[in-house]
């Protein structure tokens, strides 16, 4: 049964390689088309869609009276998502070389934004107006994209 498991696994790991594939060309496309740049998509879009598993976990264990799943999963993802993928990708390719003015901008906002929710977290409650602060951060920074061309 391991062995079926095992075989199961890889399989679905090569889809999901060939989906990843999809996904950047889908991209590219799309900020060719829209004649945004691919930076300001994956920032909105691909973003938003890899942050479904995590949102759902999240409410979930809000609603079951769990919160501290939230702050694990949150902390874990984007621990997850800066070091693990940049590492890799940084050792698969050999050097991952970012240019464009956004570098330094978004460096900052990421800094900012994965700083704020620990910060409103003081108190040891996320409130309304907490979620309501953090909501109005990611549309700010979600809006920048349709203002400036990156």
């Amino acid at each position: 049964m391991v062995i079926f498991y095992i075989v199961v696994l890889f399989i679905l790991s090569l889809v999901l390689v060939k989906s990843a594939d999809w996904v950047v060309v889908a991209i590219r496309r799309l900020s060719e088309s829209t004649k945004m740049g691919a930076f300001a998509i994956s920032a909105i879009i691909l973003a938003l869609g890899t942050s479904f598993p995590e949102l759902f976990v999240g409410i979930t264990s809000a609603l079951s009276g769990s919160p501290n799943l939230i702050l694990g999963v949150v902390l874990g993802a984007n621990i997850a998502n800066i070091s693990l993928v940049a590492g890799i990708a940084a050792l698969i390719t050999g050097r991952v070389h970012v240019q464009g003015s956004f570098v330094r901008r978004d460096v900052g906002i990421a800094l900012l934004a994965g700083l704020l929710p620990l910060f409103l977290l003081l108190d040891r409650n996320l409130s309304r107006v907490d979620g309501l602060i953090l909501l109005t951060t990611y549309a700010g920074y979600a809006s920048s994209f349709f203002r400036k061309r990156y």
